[in-house]
């Protein structure tokens, strides 16, 4: 009887021993820069803010689900801005600031033989909003007022664990594919807590 509570508490720990833990929460500072016809509204900028992820996995698994949500507060040293209103003709510059948040889903594999590195494939929409009008994605008319947008967002990355404690995230992400966003890509880096 003895021999075969220990044999089940070898195995217990051996299994928590495969499990990775699933929840992730932490910090992130990113680079990004507008694309395509707002590249020159977006400009290039710097963004720092927070994650926090699910990936429920095992070592022994090569593939697994991952959802995550993040909210990025961000800046572009580049100086624009279009008044709105009676005096639309007088442009003022400033420093143009921006609150994105996001919430993705994807799937995480495991193409190399390292147990604790995963390669990330995600989608999801996004909200953003700037603290001055932006014409909406694609157009070269002055904004009408538009600071808050909504579209989609896409991302790939490569999830690394260290010593079951902590896990680092590097992704390169697009937004947006559809809606009227205006188009920016983002290379992100984070460090989390792991976590039940």
């Amino acid at each position: 009887m003895r021999a075969l509570v220990v044999a089940a508490l070898a195995l217990s720990a051996s299994a928590r021993a495969d499990t990775l833990p699933p929840g992730a929460l932490g910090g992130v500072l990113c680079v990004n820069n507008g694309t395509g016809a707002s590249a020159k509204v977006i400009g290039f900028g710097y963004c720092i803010g927070g994650q926090a992820s699910w990936q429920p996995t095992t070592r022994g698994r090569r593939w697994g689900f991952t959802a995550r949500i993040s909210t990025l507060f961000g800046t572009s040293p580049q100086k624009w801005f279009f008044m709105t209103g009676p005096n639309s003709t007088a442009a003022t510059l400033q420093e143009l600031t921006t609150v994105q948040m996001d919430g993705t889903i994807g799937a995480r594999v495991r193409p190399w033989s390292s147990v604790d590195r995963y390669l990330t494939f995600r989608v999801g929409a996004q909200v953003l909003r700037t603290n001055q009008p932006l014409p909406p994605r694609g157009s070269s008319a002055p904004p009408l007022d538009q600071r808050s947008f909504v579209g989609a967002i896409t991302s790939v990355g490569v999830d690394q664990y260290f010593a079951n404690a902590a896990m680092l995230s590097i992704d390169v992400r697009y937004g947006t594919l559809f809606g009227d966003s205006p188009d920016q890509i983002a290379v992100l880096a984070g460090i989390a807590v792991i976590g039940p």
